[in-house]
């Protein structure tokens, strides 16, 4: 799972880091400090999915057998 983590926080970091850089140089200093935030609550929500799918795919596969 960590692996997984870390490949999908590496491409939202990316992605994030490329919308701040031309935030800044649009001169858009208000919204990057904006997008700091998301970044950190977009790397706490992927964290908190990968650590509930196990818990959901054991629960459907509970309902189809059962």
């Amino acid at each position: 799972m960590i692996w997984v983590f870390l490949a999908t926080a590496g491409v939202w970091s990316i992605a994030m880091g490329i919308a701040i850089i031309i935030a800044n140089k649009n001169e858009d200093k208000v919204k990057a400090k904006k997008m700091l935030v998301n970044y950190g609550i977009g790397l706490i929500v992927i964290f908190a999915i990968l650590v509930a799918v196990p818990y959901l795919v054991q629960g459907v596969a509970v309902l189809v057998t059962g």
